[in-house]
């Protein structure tokens, strides 16, 4: 394959990359307003009984106040990579590595935001949502735990191709 073949395969993906920052940006701007829209509900008096401790109220407060801006932030990391052209980056890998990094961020703030309705659920009594939830937490867990290379900014393990031998 010519130099020029690939500098242009390596463009097209950096244009499909920072299309998808600025769709996945978004999306993480209309979660940051959900999550604060659900906050709110959740602040105004006479949503909790009075038996509950104020204690839940404020972990699930906290927990959706970490993950509101926390989507903000991760919409303003998809921002950064979608508004830098491919030359900015040392290489096309490190455009992977960044779009990999604001992707496990989401995840992450999902996973919290997930907590906070786990937790929302079960204050409200709703066993079966409260289930759910916390099923889905923990399956974003597992996502970030097994991507965890993606948090580190390191690049993503190398399979070794089949049929090659490196001895």
């Amino acid at each position: 394959m010519s130099e020029k073949a690939t500098v242009e395969k390596a463009e097209e993906q950096a244009c499909l990359m920072r299309q998808g920052a600025g769709n996945y940006s978004n999306l993480c701007g209309v979660l940051a307003g959900f999550v604060a829209v659900i906050m709110v509900l959740v602040l105004t008096p006479g949503f909790f009984p009075t038996e509950h401790n104020s204690s839940l109220v404020e972990l699930v407060v906290s927990l959706f106040t970490v993950s509101s801006f926390g989507y903000v932030f991760s919409a303003f990391t998809f921002i950064g990579i979608s508004h830098m052209a491919l030359w900015e980056y040392k290489s096309l890998e490190e455009m992977e590595k960044s779009y990999s990094f604001a992707q496990a961020l989401l995840f992450l703030f999902s996973a919290i935001f997930l907590g906070g309705v786990a937790a929302l659920a079960y204050a409200r009594g709703a066993l079966l949502l409260t289930i759910t939830a916390f099923v889905a937490f923990l399956l974003l867990l597992i996502i970030l735990i097994k991507n965890r290379w993606a948090l580190a900014k390191r690049p993503p393990p190398q399979r070794k191709k089949e049929g090659t031998s490196h001895e």
